[in-house]
């Protein structure tokens, strides 16, 4: 099926792209398009623009600054994969959720602006960015307005956005220790029937302190607080994960299910894939 007729926009500038975001009628952003253009093909949203974002090159980037690593919004993963300040350390979780997200194809054109912005509850990279306790920078023409992880998701296709905004950039700072993305991959698409995002840092042989957020299960991605908590000024050991990770599922309210996972066995694998990355990221 061919999308229905709208107009198209490609600006150069940021302040070029909000002027357009501004100008009425139903607009939607283009940040790669490996989310938006099926939905166009299928007619489930008929926008009356399309502004194509891949002209504004200051959007694309991976730097430190001032003690945290900055992320532009246009940023590919394959350029996440591919970034050595992304591939250590705790970090490395949403590396991790870069590298298994689609095909070779995907990753050159997906954008981690794009997949935090869309909101798939079967995305990869929202679980990382919960881990890493990210802020993300959003821009409109009053300004910029930062918006923690935690308060970014609002459930199915939904986050905090208002219009006329555009997420500009990803912001963390790396923690004292490791992250780790672990994933069970729906076979057809890629998605994940269940990934877990980890962040562990280490005191010694104690868990100073520990991050694990899931994706793939709930409308939107969602933090183990509990999980973390128990976790926390413990000694490190297989058992003591293994039998904190098997309530994980037990914080999924309303939980998925559909032909490829049921709810029990989302629930169930909840606590599986937690176990893997949090011993991954804690080394």
């Amino acid at each position: 099926m061919l999308p229905a007729e709208f107009d198209y926009a490609a600006p150069e500038s940021v302040d070029e792209a909000l002027a357009l975001l501004t100008g009425g009628g139903n607009v939607r952003i283009l940040a790669g398009g490996q989310s938006l253009l099926p939905t166009l093909k299928l007619r489930l949203d008929r926008p009356d623009l399309v502004v194509d974002l891949r002209k504004i090159s200051e959007l694309s980037y991976v730097r430190e600054e001032e003690g945290e690593i900055a992320i532009g919004a246009l940023t590919t993963y394959a350029e996440l994969v591919a970034s050595d300040l992304i591939g250590s350390g705790s970090a490395r979780c949403l590396a991790e959720a870069a590298a298994s997200v689609g095909d070779l194809q995907v990753r050159n054109l997906g954008t981690i602006g794009g997949s935090l912005s869309h909101a798939d509850p079967a995305a990869d990279i929202p679980a990382a960015a919960l881990a890493l306790d990210c802020a993300l920078v959003a821009r409109s023409e009053a300004g910029d307005r930062t918006i923690a992880a935690d308060d970014f998701f609002h459930g199915l296709w939904t986050t905090a956005l208002q219009t006329g905004e555009l997420l500009r950039e990803i912001r963390f700072r790396k923690a004292n220790g490791g992250g780790a993305y672990e994933k069970l991959r729906q076979a057809a698409s890629g998605f994940a029937l269940v990934g877990a995002a980890a962040v562990v840092e280490m005191g010694g042989d104690t868990i100073a302190g520990a991050r694990v957020a899931l994706t793939g299960v709930a409308s939107g991605p969602i933090r183990l607080h509990a999980l973390e908590e128990r976790l926390s000024g413990k000694s490190l050991s297989a058992e003591l994960v293994r039998d904190v990770c098997k309530g994980a599922g037990e914080a999924i309210e309303n939980p998925l299910s559909d032909a490829h996972g049921s709810a029990e066995y989302r629930m169930a694998m909840a606590g599986v894939t937690a176990r893997r990355a949090i011993l991954r990221a804690a080394g």
